[in-house]
């Protein structure tokens, strides 16, 4: 993985730790990771908002796993499947189910947090994602880049897509998805559980 934190390295101990913590995907998502089970222990899950939370959720998962069996990271420039709708569906997918724990939850402090949250972490990684490929896949990222917006879906897809397929073996193995979504489902789980 490349160093992200290229930003405001010399302006002392605290910027460099929050720059590492910012732009370092493994701190993203393990605190992501970690809000939804502690989001989860704090809900108070009442109707109809726990339900429009529970298929934000589920919503979100499903393009997260849609987006897994897709992508190669830094192989193969996809344009298909997701990626003709938006150029970052797991963000997308992560924003639906996080927000969607929000709804279950019902705190306003969860929200505030949620909303910290995205604001902290997802502007410099979309940067940072976006240069990244256009240095991986130059002209090719260029145009699909153009029409393809970052979290807003177009209204029809991007009519060149690559040709790769969904690969089962590929959301769940390489990319690991499976585990990050049975840790939403027991989130959600916890949360209703706790509240029975």
């Amino acid at each position: 993985m490349s160093n992200r934190n290229t930003e405001n390295e010399n302006n002392g101990p605290l910027s460099t730790f929050l720059n590492k913590l910012r732009y370092k995907e493994i701190y993203r998502q393990a605190i992501g990771i970690l809000l939804l089970m502690v989001f989860a222990v704090f809900a108070e899950p009442q109707q109809p908002w726990a339900g429009i939370g529970v298929a934000m959720v589920v919503i979100g998962g499903v393009i997260r796993f849609w987006a897994a069996g897709m992508v190669m990271k830094n192989q193969v420039l996809a344009t298909s499947g997701p990626y003709a709708w938006v150029r970052h569906p797991l963000y997308v997918g992560n924003i639906l189910i996080l927000f969607g724990m929000v709804a279950i939850c019902l705190n306003w402090w969860i929200l505030g947090i949620t909303v910290f949250f995205f604001w902290f972490f997802y502007p410099p990684a979309i940067k940072y994602e976006d240069g990244k490929l256009l240095k991986i896949f130059g002209n090719s990222w260029k145009k699909w880049s153009s029409q393809v917006p970052a979290l807003m879906p177009r209204l029809t897809p991007y009519p060149h897509k690559s040709e790769d397929t969904w690969d089962l073996k590929r959301a769940i193995g390489r990319n690991g998805e499976m585990y990050i979504l049975l840790w939403v489902a027991a989130s959600v789980l916890l949360a209703f559980y706790l509240n029975a």
